[in-house]
């Protein structure tokens, strides 16, 4: 489970980085009378922002960290995921005097000034109705608890939600200064089915858990319309703690929420919230990295719920960790998970390392295997879910987060599971000083595996559902080893991904299971490209094999691969290029 520590851990990280900081500089408004009417014709009024084909899968990154931007910039990933900064309480901490509301916009304007200046042409936000005079939740020395307006402040929480979506819809009007593209999709609250208004935990039996949170989420989006008509509404992300692992069946999905209160608790609230297809656009949801497969089987049971329910909606896989989960972090971990006893000795030796000048050699063998299980761990999540029809994708760590590491004491019940999430960055970073067991700054040392791996992939493939196909090719059977197998029509050309699967996860040394696989192909050689996923490589390698009667046989492993059909231009001088680089 989540810890409340993380959100302390959080909290404290960015305090010490600045991010509660308040520049002088805000912007009075007068506070609009409750029921204000949108006004005419604001949904003409956009900026010249580009949101790509409708059929594009859209792959965002987050959560977004300042000053990554144009390291980022080459990814070439077009979404940022921005959930600092924007609570009610961090944009208005005090309410309004006289009439009129004095808001703070120097956190959330300094993101999207800096990823919207480096080419990311879509942000997603997350408000939330955090705030200590505003809500019934309140504070404590801890964080600001999530709740619905106090009965006097339902006009004012609408009025921070219509200034935020006002300030960033491009429309000219009380726009941001400098504002490049408009700002489409809100998230109202995040993981409101475990927090909202309490833990899950804490009171699973509470049945107006839902229908308080729909109170709130039609109060957002009916602001939200008021300043942008065109704007894109999600409900809280949703979190299933691994229900789905092991793509269970009907009656063991029944089974489990029987025998787990919690789990039960946070799918009875997602019930209720797909009930209300008029007060949401999308719906995304929250993957902890046990399983990649359980994407499949979470988009699966979400789109039931929704034709149960008479609709159909675009589905976001959220929050997504870059690698596999060393340790169980859902509530399920029969599948899918490495020799437990090896994994934490990797990670107690990750835990004594991280914040060393002089790395042991063993840390960085182990940061170099796992460096490796990232990169093809997310291409493995980004085919599976683009294949089950998800229009999108949100990668959550853009670097390590050590404080996670550090500061989580070995005497916490899953210690183990929290120090693994903060092992999931795309660039390699060298801390600097640290203040306890907080880094007082950072300096990127270069791109991991994985960074290097999207970069090709989003380059080289077009990646939508519409130009993937699954395959059923020949392959040599085996009881315990499943094929993964896609075809993707990239113009011209046809470009295979296949791999591999045994269901377990191998460490250092061990030697990954594969399948012999015949392949019918319409081309007399074919390119074979490696993912990245040695530590130091900018570019997958490639090999030219040859075709015979219309086939291409090869060995998979767990490692995917991308075999290309060489055009007929290109077949003349391919095979002279194989025969000189042996």
């Amino acid at each position: 489970m989540r810890a409340p520590v993380l959100a302390l851990l959080a909290g404290m990280f960015f305090l010490l980085r600045g991010g509660s900081l308040r520049l002088p500089e805000a912007t009075r408004l007068p506070a609009p009378p409750p029921g204000t009417p949108a006004q005419p014709g604001a949904s003409s009024r956009h900026g010249d922002g580009d949101s790509g084909d409708a059929d594009d899968f859209l792959i965002g990154i987050g959560y977004t960290t300042a000053n990554l931007a144009a390291t980022y910039a080459d990814l070439g990933a077009r979404q940022a995921k921005c959930g600092y900064y924007t609570n009610w309480e961090d944009i208005e901490p005090d309410p309004p005097e006289n009439g009129v509301h004095t808001y703070y916009w120097d956190g959330v304007d300094a993101t999207v000034s800096e990823y919207q200046a480096h080419g990311f042409s879509e942000i997603h936000l997350t408000l939330q109705s955090k705030s200590s005079w505003g809500t019934e939740g309140g504070c404590d020395i801890f964080q600001c608890r999530p709740s619905l307006p106090k009965p006097g402040h339902w006009a004012d929480y609408e009025a921070y939600v219509r200034a935020v979506v006002e300030r960033y819809d491009a429309d000219g009007v009380d726009d941001m200064p400098g504002l490049r593209y408009p700002v489409r999709q809100y998230e109202i609250e995040t993981e409101a089915d475990d927090w909202w208004p309490a833990p899950c935990p804490e009171d699973p039996d509470d049945p107006d858990r839902a229908s308080t949170y729909l109170q709130l989420l039609e109060a957002a989006q009916r602001a939200a319309r008021e300043a942008y008509p065109d704007v894109q509404i999600l409900p809280g992300a949703m979190l299933f703690y691994g229900l789905f692992s092991g793509e269970p069946d009907e009656a063991t999905i029944a089974a489990r929420r029987a025998a787990y209160r919690t789990v039960d608790c946070i799918v009875t609230f997602n019930e209720e919230v797909l009930r209300h297809p008029e007060l949401f656009d999308a719906v995304e949801f929250h993957f902890l990295g046990d399983d990649y497969r359980e994407i499949v089987a979470t988009i699966r049971w979400l789109r039931a719920q929704m034709r149960a329910n008479g609709y159909e909606k675009p589905i976001y896989p959220s929050d997504i960790p870059t690698a596999p989960a060393l340790v169980p972090t859902g509530a399920y971990p029969e599948t899918f998970l490495y020799p437990q006893e090896v994994v934490k000795g990797y990670l107690d030796i990750i835990h004594e390392n991280i914040a060393s000048d002089t790395p042991s050699q063993e840390y960085l063998d182990i940061r170099a295997w796992y460096s490796g299980e990232q990169a093809e761990f997310t291409v493995k999540l980004l085919l599976t879910a683009m294949a089950e029809g998800a229009a999108g994708m949100q990668l959550a760590s853009m670097t390590d987060f050590p404080w996670l590491l550090l500061c989580t004491p070995t005497w916490w019940y899953n210690y183990y599971t929290i120090w693994n999430w903060g092992l999931h960055g795309m660039v390699e970073v060298d801390w600097g000083p640290f203040f306890g067991c907080f880094p007082l700054g950072y300096q990127v040392r270069g791109p991991r595996p994985v960074f290097h791996t999207l970069r090709w992939l989003i380059a080289h493939l077009p990646l939508s559902p519409s130009h993937l196909v699954p395959l059923s090719p020949d392959h040599s059977p085996s009881p315990s080893v499943e094929l993964y197998a896609y075809r993707v029509q990239a113009e011209e050309r046809a470009v295979y991904v296949l791999w591999s699967e045994d269901g377990v996860g191998q460490v250092m040394g061990e030697i990954e299971p594969s399948v012999t696989v015949t392949l019918p192909v319409a081309s007399s050689v074919v390119t074979v490209t490696h993912v990245i996923t040695q530590t130091g490589q900018a570019e997958p390698s490639t090999e030219v094999v040859e075709v015979t009667d219309g086939r291409v046989v090869l060995k998979v492993g767990e490692t995917p691969v991308f075999v290309e059909e060489t055009p007929v231009w290109r077949r003349l001088y391919l095979p002279l290029a194989a025969k000189g680089s042996g």
